[in-house]
């Protein structure tokens, strides 16, 4: 009985010893697991403190870029309120400015529409008075012109150096335009002298050196000749004789005891020839 006891008590022993290594060794394998399971989380564990430490500092500088964000907020918000402020006063302002402007507009409508039914009138007045104006210079401008050439005639003497020797093409162009001629003879009032001394003058106005002569003597038929004329030399060294009462420009030899032919009196014999107003003979 002892033996079958002791038997089965070993047998049963050895069931419970395998069993117990089986157990063992599942506890080692479940050791192994945990241990790598640990290892595992060891690992986790290090690289969530590592995180951790990153997240800590990425917290810490989003924290302070959160405060300065906040602080920018603060002084924007600030800054906006003062502009919107600024904005409600040109606001107040554009509405006053607006409507000074319509109203500056209806005045310059106002002014445009009549500058523009005055500006005919202003513009024909305007080309009236610019007509006048061209007229009164043009005249001042020939008045001056003739003033200038009067005034050189009758006070300043007609030196060499401001004479000038006019062609018998011109002198006989000037004498058709001159109006010396034009004017009626009445003795003793405006007689053959009148004429020589005053297109002397008119002469004179021209630079031109026109002298003024006399001739005491008788016509063909015997009859008294006491004549005044004028004399001139032109270009060329030409002596020319000039009839101041019909412009007639002749050549003649005068001198005296000699005949000469005189237009509009025929020959003429001279008792005596006088230079009243001399002039350049060359």
């Amino acid at each position: 009985m002892l033996i079958a006891f002791l038997g089965y008590s070993c047998c049963t022993f050895k069931t419970e010893i395998l069993r117990l290594m089986t157990d063992l060794q599942s506890v080692n394998e479940a050791k192994q697991i945990l241990e790598n399971q640990y290892q595992t989380l060891f690992d986790q564990f290090v690289l969530l403190n590592q995180s951790y430490f990153t997240l800590d500092a990425d917290y810490t500088s989003l924290n302070e870029t959160c405060e300065t964000l906040a602080q920018n907020y603060t002084e924007l918000s600030n800054e906006y309120y003062v502009l919107l402020t600024n904005y409600v006063d040109l606001t107040i302002a554009y509405h006053a400015l607006n409507e000074t402007y319509y109203s500056l507009l209806q005045n310059y409508t106002a002014l445009e529409q009549a500058a523009s039914s005055n500006y005919t009138m202003f513009l024909s007045q305007y080309q009236t008075l610019m007509q006048n104006y061209q007229q009164l210079l043009q005249n001042y401008t020939q008045f001056k012109s003739e003033y200038d050439e009067m005034h050189f005639a009758f006070y300043e003497p007609l030196l060499a150096d401001n004479k000038v020797a006019p062609t018998v093409e011109e002198l006989t162009q000037w004498l058709a335009a001159d109006k010396t001629d034009k004017i009626t003879y009445a003795y003793p009032d405006f007689v053959c002298g009148d004429f020589a001394v005053m297109l002397h003058m008119h002469a004179k106005m021209k630079h031109w050196d026109m002298g003024v002569v006399g001739v005491l003597g008788n016509l063909g038929d015997g009859s008294e000749f006491n004549h005044a004329f004028n004399a001139i030399i032109c270009a060329g060294n030409t002596l020319k004789y000039v009839e101041p009462q019909t412009d007639a420009v002749f050549k003649a030899t005068i001198g005296d005891g000699l005949w000469y032919f005189h237009p509009g009196f025929g020959m003429v014999h001279v008792r005596e020839f006088i230079v009243m107003i001399l002039f350049d003979n060359g």
